[in-house]
């Protein structure tokens, strides 16, 4: 099985990222729980769609007769049994530690490398530098020396946030408490927010990550980003990058690699998708081209839901449409530090200085490389703002999980519900599996909402 039908809407769904915990990464197959990422795939085939209901017909009392209910229940996407035995365990160790390293990144394997008595949690080390052509073969090999030379101190798991007994890490089947933990460094990095579109849902469109990992390979294939970062995506293969008009933030030093390489930067106000066979038909103003995919590279999110829940409050930065946890320009708060793309920092070698900036180290080059991107704004009070980059049509999914539209959304604008929280509340929006990685902030910037949703603990499903 290489695609999973969406809940309400019963639409094709692939994975758009591999990331754990976003939209059908992991799913229920014939009563079983399958990761589809373990055989990851845009669809090949054709692949033909039901028509597309509104959820308030779907919510209607014409829907919810009973003998209807009944019927639907039998194609809900829920194991057929729980076994207790997997993925539990009624043991709760306890761990002492001072010093903990949150994520595996560039940021978090920099930081290792100078702190001599932290221990680094993550649930992977494939940092992305090792797909990244243009990334230098000298960090390269950095990163994977001090992989190499602190794997007794780097441990594979999934941290689960904080309760009254301390910090919740799930490791090898086992559920850990960290206690005694006086300093936590942040490095867990950023992800990418798909953008919203007519037919933004369809299989073939992913992110950066997964287009660099899985599918460089392409024969056809368009960016679609606002960031240095998109035209280093492009440069794998020579794509497009498409970017919506008015919300460049492209550097000097990414504007004269594009004119180098010969990659072309378009500006659009509108996208429009649909499949056409195992091809995509990619429509954007007045052009219209067939592509094998489209990659997602807006621009890098801090995931924020570990910092908030670990008491890190966060501001919208409305030049760059991104939610930042608060820090100052060396990446510090109170006893915490911030790194990496936990920052929105995506540039890999500013991501490795970020971590020895907050040690004190290479200060003055890490601020003057900063400078450089439209990050320093953040922390030189840049007030300046530009349309969502994320924005490419008033139509589209904003919540794949719940099959929750713009059509769903902009009617409940329109009767004063305004902020993140209450368009959860009135739409059910950034309730489902991914509990909001991705809808929050998409919903978020299309408000210019300065607030998102509560993200709570458990931060991830471990059953």
């Amino acid at each position: 099985m290489k695609y999973v039908r969406s809940k309400r809407h019963r639409r094709y769904r692939t994975p758009k990222d591999c990331e754990l915990g976003l939209p059908y990464t992991e799913v229920i197959y014939k009563g079983k729980r399958k990761n589809l990422c373990d055989e990851i795939s845009v669809i090949s085939q054709s692949i033909n769609y039901f028509p597309k209901l509104k959820n308030t017909f779907i919510n209607s009392p014409v829907m919810r007769n009973e003998l209807l209910l009944s019927l639907s229940a039998n194609f809900i996407n829920v194991p057929n049994k729980y076994d207790k035995n997997i993925n539990s365990s009624s043991q709760i160790d306890i761990l002492q530690i001072e010093k903990l390293i949150i994520g595996g990144g560039t940021a978090g394997f920099s930081m290792l490398e100078e702190c001599r008595d932290c221990l680094l949690i993550s649930n992977e080390t494939a940092t992305d530098i090792f797909y990244d052509p243009l990334t230098s073969n000298e960090l390269k090999e950095r990163i994977k020396k001090i992989i190499k030379q602190n794997k007794e101190r780097i441990i594979k798991g999934i941290i689960l946030g904080k309760f009254d007994e301390g910090i919740g890490v799930f490791i090898s089947g086992k559920h850990v408490i960290l206690k005694g933990v006086k300093e936590i460094i942040f490095a867990h990095g950023g992800r990418y927010i798909p953008p919203l579109f007519a037919n933004n849902d369809l299989p073939g469109i992913i992110s950066r990550r997964l287009y660099l990992s899985h599918f460089s390979h392409a024969e056809k294939a368009i960016i679609m980003g606002s960031t240095d970062e998109a035209i280093r995506t492009a440069y794998v293969g020579k794509r497009k990058v498409l970017y919506r008009e008015g919300a460049s933030l492209f550097t000097k030093i990414g504007l004269e690699l594009a004119e180098k390489e010969g990659i072309e930067l378009i500006p659009v106000r509108k996208v429009y998708v649909k499949r056409k066979g195992n091809k995509l038909i990619v429509k954007y103003d007045a052009n219209s081209e067939e592509v094998d995919i489209l990659v997602f590279d807006i621009v890098k999110q801090p995931k924020l839901e570990i910092t908030y829940n670990l008491g890190i409050n966060y501001k919208f930065y409305k030049k760059m449409h991104i939610y930042s946890p608060t820090h100052n320009i060396l990446g510090e708060f109170e006893q915490f530090k911030i790194v990496g793309g936990s920052r929105g920092i995506y540039d890999d070698e500013l991501s490795f200085l970020s971590s020895k900036a907050a040690l004190g180290i290479y200060v003055d080059d890490f601020i003057s490389k900063l400078k450089e991107t439209p990050l320093y704004g953040f922390y030189n009070n840049d007030y300046s703002e530009i349309p969502s980059p994320y924005i490419f049509d008033d139509t589209g999914y904003f919540c794949e999980c719940e099959d929750i539209t713009a059509d769903d959304i902009i009617p409940k604008l329109k009767k004063g519900y305004t902020d993140v929280e209450s368009i959860k509340r009135v739409t059910g929006a950034c309730t489902g599996k991914c509990q909001g990685k991705l809808c929050a902030y998409l919903i978020g910037s299309y408000l210019k909402s300065e607030r998102l949703i509560t993200f709570r603990s458990p931060i991830y499903s471990i059953v």
